[in-house]
């Protein structure tokens, strides 16, 4: 069994990167609470080169309207 502390870890890098691994770490847990980081990724940039990636705002609206 995974611990829950690696999930909500590798579910935060996962918002961190910007991948839609994070979509699929809330679809396998839907009991986990992931409101905390996903309200912390949504107040946080964490582009590495905010010019030329653009904004992650959909992106998080994705996240938020799932939870």
């Amino acid at each position: 069994m995974t611990d829950i502390a690696d999930i909500k870890r590798r579910f935060f890098n996962s918002i961190k990167r910007g991948t839609g691994v994070s979509y699929l770490i809330f679809k396998d847990y839907p009991n986990l609470d992931f409101s905390g980081l996903i309200i912390y990724g949504a107040s946080k940039n964490f582009a590495c080169d905010p010019h030329s990636e653009g904004s992650r705002a959909k992106y998080i609206s994705g996240l938020i309207n799932k939870s």
